[in-house]
């Protein structure tokens, strides 16, 4: 007995078209490249059957995959990576990896099922490691509890570049009641203190160039690794207040970048003024000496 299957009563929740993409995906970059993506979320761990669901949806992607392959060799065209499956899940559902043959590959969380040319990924988005690379994975994770904290990973994310991260400042802009007040705040004040710390980054940079050209190369990874708007803003004042004869050195200016304290003897109290040696001793809490028998 035949049985069909209508195409239209699957339906998906995004279907893309990736080229070289962005290292944001993290472990997940190589297998996204050139190829069509059918994505899938789930709020909390999928059941078997909405596993099985995806595989069908995957199926029919991976049929029309076959026909264009086909016109493709008749034309001499090169043909695309055969589509992927990526399911997004909050949660490990371990009878469903293992009732469909879902083994762990790459980091924790990752787990794969491939038969020739199927191929699915689920990712476990609460089991990825707190990584650079993973902010974005993890903020598919909803939860009251962990969004605002997930988005706050995701906007500090040294691989989000900065075109994202005004894109996702623009979405929450654009529909705020899609996100809640704390998601929303926190979105603003990050933008707002990251885009400060580029900026004076920027100056900083501007202000080496042209007061100590020959080290604004050597200072340009503590440049860069400096998120603290305070020491960025004290670096431009030590390198604009300095003389042309006696400009600050280049290790200075690193470790001030790096927040580290000058080595040495701690500071010395300052004297106190109008008093002798013995007032100034009583007053700081040392005993007087005793006087000379002479």
């Amino acid at each position: 007995m035949e049985v069909a299957v209508p195409e239209g009563s699957r339906r998906i929740d995004a279907l893309l078209e990736l080229g070289r993409p962005n290292r944001i995906w993290g472990p997940l970059l190589p297998a996204l490249s050139r190829r069509r993506i059918l994505f899938e979320h789930f709020s909390g761990p999928p059941s078997i059957e909405a596993l099985t669901t995806v595989h069908a949806k995957l199926a029919l992607v991976l049929e029309a995959w076959a026909r264009s392959r086909r016109v493709a060799a008749r034309r001499g065209l090169a043909s695309i990576r055969p589509p992927l499956g990526l399911v997004l899940s909050v949660g490990r559902p371990a009878g469903a990896l293992q009732v469909l043959g879902y083994v762990p590959r790459g980091p924790s969380g990752v787990h794969v099922a491939s038969l020739g040319a199927f191929e699915a990924v689920l990712v476990d988005v609460r089991g990825l490691p707190p990584e650079p690379g993973t902010a974005l994975l993890r903020a598919f994770d909803h939860r009251p509890a962990v969004a605002s904290r997930n988005l706050a990973r995701l906007l500090v994310d040294p691989a989000l570049d900065w075109r994202t991260r005004r894109a996702i400042g623009d979405a929450v802009m654009a529909k705020p009641k899609l996100w809640d007040p704390l998601e929303q705040q926190v979105t603003v004040d990050l933008l707002l203190q990251r885009g400060r710390v580029e900026g004076l980054r920027a100056a900083l940079r501007v202000v080496l160039s042209h007061r100590v050209p020959e080290r604004a190369a050597s200072l340009e990874a503590a440049v860069a690794a400096c998120d603290d708007a305070a020491l960025l803003e004290r670096a431009i004042a030590l390198v604009t207040g300095a003389t042309e004869d006696d400009p600050p050195s280049a290790s200075a200016l690193t470790k001030l970048l790096r927040g580290r304290r000058r080595a040495g003897r701690p500071a010395r109290r300052p004297a106190l003024k109008g008093a002798s040696g013995a007032d100034r001793r009583a007053k700081a809490g040392a005993k007087p000496r005793p006087k000379s028998s002479r």
